[in-house]
């Protein structure tokens, strides 16, 4: 059996699946990594800031504070929303089971919600705003939760670290893997490959299979990494429709891209090293 039929084995598999579980966990993490404004700038712009209202304010006077907040710069007019005491008691039914039963004030005022854009929803932007907004007649506070945002940027940061160390552990066993692959391959041919230096062959000949080999074992991890992530992000974006928002095909493509090469470029260099260290014995 010659070398070129004999490298096509069960083992070759496992190298391709230990190196697809680093290489899904790498896309996962360029993924998120690329995609990291995007989720923050998606939290800023669903979360809403509330402006509560005076008791004793007028129709007229909220419909003023409506209008100021449509002229300020940033400001999602399409989210400006009144919610009147009673809608704010049902929303917050949760909350109000956990007061005691014979409490007789009211702890919810008539209050307006909007929503700002991303680029203008940063700690400056919302305290400027909030020192003009609650100058307004009927404007009793204004809250603004900065603690979502800080939260996501958390989170991104710690799914970044545990994909990393997780990847980093995989990639010493698919280096592991390979080493071990390719010298039983080199083994197991030693025959074949004495009687090719006999003959003269040079050692790009006698080392071309093995790295075609790699390459085939890249492709194939490449593939199956590619595989899980897509059905990964299928189940996120059936569970959340908003998750399309987030998607950018040129940052997917990249992070593929990106992928692929590191994929290559770990197989066929552990390969090359294995066999040259071989041939120089």
């Amino acid at each position: 059996m010659s070398i070129r039929n004999k490298l096509f084995r069960p083992s070759h598999w496992y190298s391709a699946i230990s190196i697809a579980i680093v290489l899904f966990l790498l896309l996962v993490y360029l993924i998120v990594l690329l995609h990291a404004s995007n989720i923050t700038n998606l939290v800023k712009e669903k979360i809403n800031i509330i402006v509560e209202l005076h008791d004793e304010g007028t129709q007229s006077e909220r419909d003023d504070v409506i209008s100021f907040l449509k002229e300020l710069e940033g400001v999602n007019d399409s989210t400006i929303e009144y919610i009147p005491k009673e809608d704010a008691v049902v929303a917050m039914g949760d909350f109000m089971k956990s007061l005691p039963a014979d409490l007789e004030i009211q702890p919810f005022k008539d209050m307006l919600s909007f929503n700002l854009l991303a680029s203008h929803y940063n700690e400056s932007t919302i305290a400027a705003y909030k020192a003009d907004i609650e100058k307004q007649p009927g404007v009793l506070n204004l809250y603004a939760d900065n603690e979502s945002v800080n939260m996501v940027k958390d989170n991104l940061q710690k799914l970044s670290y545990i994909s990393l160390f997780v990847g980093g552990i995989f990639v010493f066993l698919s280096i592991a893997i390979i080493y071990n692959s390719v010298q039983l391959n080199l083994q197991s041919d030693k025959e074949e490959i004495k009687t090719m230096q006999l003959v003269g062959a040079k050692r790009i000949f006698i080392a071309k299979p093995y790295i075609s080999q790699a390459t085939v074992t890249a492709l194939r991890a490449f593939g199956i990494a590619v595989f899980g992530v897509g059905l990964l992000v299928a189940l996120l974006i059936m569970n959340n429709k908003s998750i399309l928002d987030i998607v950018s095909i040129l940052y997917m493509i990249l992070a593929a891209i990106i992928t692929l090469l590191v994929g290559v470029f770990l197989t066929v260099g552990i390969t090359r090293q294995v066999v040259r260290s071989y041939l120089n014995q």
